[in-house]
């Protein structure tokens, strides 16, 4: 089996525990499909009628029960089904349920989903509302924007409203208007990174680590500048890479140190770990053991997770 060396050094760096071969077995294609119901179309609910007749066993996930999984055998026939062509089913992994559950969000309130295409966690954001409050959905990449609208207009996420902007830029634009605030960071995506699959990893470095973070920090300064006081903010990656995870939010720490503080996130991956308490000699603030990280297996993909609150 073949990773490149230095992401399996990384890999086991990061969670000593782990053997190379649980770093082989994390990273392997996965083996079911995951999508989640709409429910904010009417007569949702024949959606599990249209598998069934379609010879699609689908089961509800632990996670939440209006995400379903079936084998990944099936996802041609569901991509190119009238169910996703139409906006009844969001393909979707378990590990992008969870920024939103974290944030939880309420009919009624002003949310900012920063960096929101393609727009699963937006649709999820509005179910959550009943699709009651205001949501602004910021992308800064124009084709990215356009899908975005597209998926948006599908789900009949009427409380979206859509903005083609530099997420930069936002905070100092509408300063302290939020209730909550979902940052999906773009990051160097490791959760893309395939076992035996040299093509998934071809752009991936310790480069593009180092990149992604610094542009990741001014995103993160905008969100939480947006966000208002007692607001919260969930800062979220699909990458195992400190130097974008508890090392971005550790500097969002120092820049607002006492108006700012992590808080605990409910328990909602068995066995998801803590945030790191440093990284290649930096100490990272004591809180961020408190942040979560999600191994990429049992179905999930890679993820990190960090709830803030802006206190001042």
């Amino acid at each position: 089996m073949r990773l490149p060396d230095l992401f399996v050094n990384r890999f086991r760096e990061i969670y000593p525990d782990l053997t190379i071969d649980d770093c082989f077995a994390c990273m392997q294609a996965n083996s079911s499909l995951f999508f989640r119901l709409n429910t904010l179309m009417p007569e949702w609910q024949q959606v599990l009628s249209q598998l069934s007749e379609m010879g699609i066993d689908a089961q509800a996930h632990p996670l939440y029960p209006l995400m379903l999984h079936t084998s990944s055998v099936h996802r041609q026939s569901l991509v190119n089904s009238d169910l996703v062509l139409d906006g009844r089913i969001y393909i979707q992994n378990p590990s992008s349920l969870l920024p939103v559950l974290c944030l939880e969000p309420c009919a009624g309130e002003e949310i900012l989903d920063l960096c929101a295409a393609p727009g699963g966690k937006t649709t999820f954001i509005a179910e959550r509302m009943q699709n009651q409050g205001r949501i602004a959905a910021v992308e800064a990449v124009k084709s990215r924007f356009f899908k975005m609208k597209k998926i948006l207009a599908q789900w009949n996420a009427s409380c979206v409203h859509t903005y083609l902007a530099d997420g930069r830029t936002i905070g100092r634009k509408v300063p302290q208007r939020f209730d909550r605030t979902l940052l999906d960071a773009p990051c160097s995506s490791e959760t893309k990174l395939i076992t035996d699959q040299p093509e998934s990893w071809r752009y991936w470095s310790e480069k593009k680590i180092k990149a992604s973070a610094s542009k990741q920090k001014p995103l993160l300064r905008s969100a939480f500048e947006a966000t208002k006081i007692g607001g919260r903010l969930v800062y979220c990656t699909c990458t195992t890479a400190p130097e974008e995870n508890e090392g971005v939010v550790n500097w969002l720490l120092q820049q607002y140190a006492g108006s700012v503080e992590v808080l605990p996130l409910p328990k909602l991956v068995s066995d998801w770990r803590p945030g790191l308490a440093d990284w290649r000699g930096e100490n990272f603030h004591r809180s961020l053991v408190s942040s979560r990280r999600v191994l990429p297996r049992h179905g999930y993909a890679c993820f990190y997770l960090c709830l803030l609150q802006r206190t001042a």
